[in-house]
Order: structure tokens, then sequence, then C-alpha cells
């Protein structure tokens, strides 16, 4: 369509320039006036190839480039055409005769005439050429437009043709120049191709499940697809159209919805919303909407619910950070944890490193299905005596670590000889287990975690060396 608004101006441009001459009296500003549609007819036919092209949908091949190198001889028309000095060009001698009651001048054409005549023959034959072999390939429906467009190419260059040859007095370039501008509106609106692009895309867009809303820059909403709509009447927002979209953000909010950056694109959100004591997730993808030249003319947001992918993000996350055989958290955690806790309102930080005594022997002697059974049942009365606040994560095959904010070292001793002895409760027929523990208290911020760790480390396999020993 714009294709065929720049044509259609060119046209009409050239129109208003006769018009311009017929009307005035003067024969100085004639003479101008004269000159004045040859940028329009310069341009004619640079738009009619465009037009050509965009009609058979191959105006991808209409470069940048292209386009430029197209424009250079119109151009220099146009300059010739409207710079006085340079109108000689163009016209030789070029006089005006008579003004009343026909305006009429005397003149011969120059060399750049020729030259403007030649590339602009060239170009619209180019595109009777395109529209031809395209014309060939056409399905049923389509050849009828297709014709029209071939129609109205040549019926504006016969009029031209025969108006160069002098095979009529009169000038037939602008008649034959307007009827072929209305054969191609005829052409353009009849051909099914634009209207199945039309029903396709709308269908296309309303059949979407995520739900579309299509705004301006200045981010009013313009329109919305079928899903959108639901959705908005889903949360209770009515009225979206002419309504910023922003609005809707706002009352999500209201609603006590909790609006996150994504962390995936910078400018997608994702919205956590409570719908009947239920959590709702929505993420909201924007993308900006681009004209041909790269200008931004406004955008659109997509909503999609992903509540049942955030249930199973959370889960997988929640998996990874756990020990599959006791329950507790795995190693990855625990690296995890104790650098968060590493903080000055958490002194003393005091760490417990265990080891499981005689899992080897355990899973050796009587199988490692025994041996996970031993495992489970010091987790269990570790957990029995564990505080609260307490972070409990296995670490190893049979290493275990513990992290206690708040707790100073004697309160560390106590709780170790709880945990044993609880620990002793979870005897079975086959095994008493049995536990190596070592402990370590960080008093001052400027400690190295690692350090105290590895402290409790030592202090736990020097206990253990004297369970063996016993």
């Amino acid at each position: 369509m714009r294709s065929y608004i720049a044509v259609g101006s060119c046209v009409f441009g050239w129109l208003l320039a006769v018009v311009l001459y017929r009307l005035t009296h003067d024969s100085e500003l004639a003479l101008s006036l004269d000159n004045l549609p040859f940028p329009f007819i310069a341009f004619l036919p640079i738009a009619v190839l465009m037009m050509t092209l965009h009609f058979y949908n191959i105006g991808k091949y209409l470069t940048k480039k292209m386009i430029v190198l197209l424009c250079i001889i119109p151009l220099c028309t146009s300059i010739t055409a409207l710079i006085p000095s340079l109108n000689s060009l163009l016209r030789y001698d070029h006089v005006m005769t008579t003004m009343s009651p026909l305006h009429l001048a005397k003149y011969t054409w120059n060399w750049w005439f020729y030259v403007h005549t030649v590339y602009s023959y060239l170009v619209s034959m180019a595109s009777v050429v395109i529209a031809i072999l395209r014309h060939r390939k056409q399905p049923s429906g389509y050849a009828i437009p297709s014709g029209l467009l071939v129609a109205s190419i040549l019926c504006t260059l016969s009029g031209n043709f025969f108006t160069i040859i002098k095979a009529l007095d009169i000038d037939m370039t602008m008649f034959s120049s307007t009827v072929g501008l209305l054969i191609l509106y005829i052409a353009i609106a009849n051909n099914p191709g634009v209207e199945y692009l039309m029903i396709a895309h709308k269908q296309l867009i309303n059949n979407m499940e995520d739900a579309v809303f299509i705004m301006n820059k200045q981010r009013q909403v313009v329109e919305l697809n079928a899903a959108a709509q639901t959705w908005i009447n889903s949360i209770g927002f009515t009225d979206i159209i002419p309504y910023n979209f922003t609005q809707v953000i706002s009352f999500l909010e209201a609603k006590g919805g909790r609006v996150k950056k994504s962390d995936f694109h910078a400018s997608d959100q994702n919205v956590f919303l409570s719908i009947h004591d239920e959590l709702v997730v929505y993420t909201m993808s924007e993308r900006q909407v681009v004209d041909n030249k790269g200008q931004i003319i406004g955008l659109y947001i997509a909503v999609k619910d992903i509540t049942q992918y955030n249930k199973m993000v959370t889960m997988l996350e929640q998996e990874a950070d756990i020990d599959q055989l006791t329950g507790i958290a795995n190693r990855r955690s625990y690296e995890q944890r104790y650098v968060e806790m590493d903080k000055e309102e958490n002194l003393p930080l005091s760490v417990i490193i265990a080891d499981v005594n005689g899992l080897k022997k355990v899973n050796d002697q009587l199988g490692h299905n025994f041996g996970d059974e031993l495992l489970c049942s010091v987790v269990t009365g570790v957990l029995r005596a564990c505080p609260e606040n307490s972070f409990f994560a296995r670490i190893g095959g049979d290493e275990f670590a513990i992290i206690l904010p708040r707790c100073a070292n004697d309160k560390v001793n106590s709780l170790i000889e709880e945990m044993k002895e609880s620990i002793k409760q979870e005897k079975t027929e086959l095994f008493i287990p049995s536990v190596a523990f070592g402990a370590a208290t960080k008093t001052f911020i400027e400690q190295n975690m690692q350090k105290l760790i590895s402290e409790a480390d030592k202090k736990m396999y020097q206990q253990k060396e004297y369970d063996r020993r016993r």
C-alpha cells in the first residue's frame, strides 16, 4: 500500500504542477512551473517498480543500496528542472509564446532529457517484464489483478510514448497516467493475495494462546487478540482500549501482584499474582515494531501464563539442591548457603563437620542397602537434635555439615552431645550408629570461613581417630 501511495503522490504532484502552470498569468513564473512536473515524472517509474515488486511479494530484493542507485538519475533530473541555471540541460530556447487562452511554449529538448527518458523507459519496462514473468506463475484467482497491473503500466507508457513522438497534437501523458493509476487501484483492491494475507494474519494472531497487545509509541493499546481480551476479563480489568498498558501493570500491583524483571531479556517482566490463594505467574515479553527504515513505530507485548513452567523449574531447582538418599541439602546447596550465612548478624557462627563411623565396613559385610539405612538413621538422629535455624547438609559419601547461626562454642559442644544421644536411639539388631564430630566457631567477621571449616574438619578427623583406637 505504501508503494501505491508513492505512485499516487507522483501522479497527483504532477497534476498539481500542471494545474498551477495553467492558472498562472505571469510568463516568467509559467516558465518555472513548466519544469515543475519533472521531479514527479522522474520518480514515477521508480515508484511503479517498487510497487510491482511489492505486488508480487518480492520486495525483499529491493535493498536500500539498490533504491539509492535507482534514484540517482531521477534526482539529477529534479535538480536540473528546479534550478533555473540548469534548465537548459533539459530544454533549449525555452520561451513562452502564448499565455491566453492556452499556455504555449517554444523549446527543443536537450541531451539530459533523452538520458532521463531512456532511463525512465528502461525502469518502466523492467516493471513490465517482472509483471509478465510473475503473471505467468500466478494461481487462478490472482491472474486478473496481475493483468490489470500490466495494463496500468502499459497505459501510462503508451500515452507518454505518443506524446514524445508527437503522434497527437495534445499531451496524453497526464491523461494516461491518471487512467493507469485508476486501473492500478482496481488491481490492488481485487488482489486476493492482499485479502488473504489480512485474513491469515488476523486468524493467526487470534488463534495464538499468548495474549498479544499491539501498542503505539506512547504505549496506548490500539489492538489486542482474543486471548488478550480473555486474559483482561479474567483479571477484572475492562476497557483496555485506548488505555496505556502501564495501567494494566498498576492494576495487577494493586491486586497484590509482584512485578520482577526477567533474567533472560531486559525488556521482559514476570508478574507473580495470587488468585484464589493460588500463585499464578505471567511473563510479559515486550518487542519493538520497526518499519522498513528501522524506525520504531510501536511495540507489542505478549503475555503468557507460565505457572506450570514455574512450578516445574522450582521443583527441579529444589531437587538439584537436595540429596536424593537422605532428603537433606546436598553439597551444592551447602556451598551456597555458608557463603550467604557468613554475615555479621549471624555471629557467633558455628560449623559442625560430622563423619559416620564404620560405613565402609557395613557396605562390605552387609551390603549397600544397609549402608544407606545407616546413613538415613544418622540423619534422623541429627535432625531430632538440630535447632530450627540450623542448616544440615550431606557433603560427601559419609560426611555431613551443620551450620549454626548465633550459636556460641559452649552451646555447640552441648548440641553435639545431644546429637550423639539422639543417634544412638536409631540402633538396630545389626549396627549401632556412631558419628565423629568436629566443630569450630567464628566470632569475628574478619575470620575466614574456609579456615573455619578446615578447623572443624581437622577436629572431626582427630575425633574419628580417637574413636577408632577406642
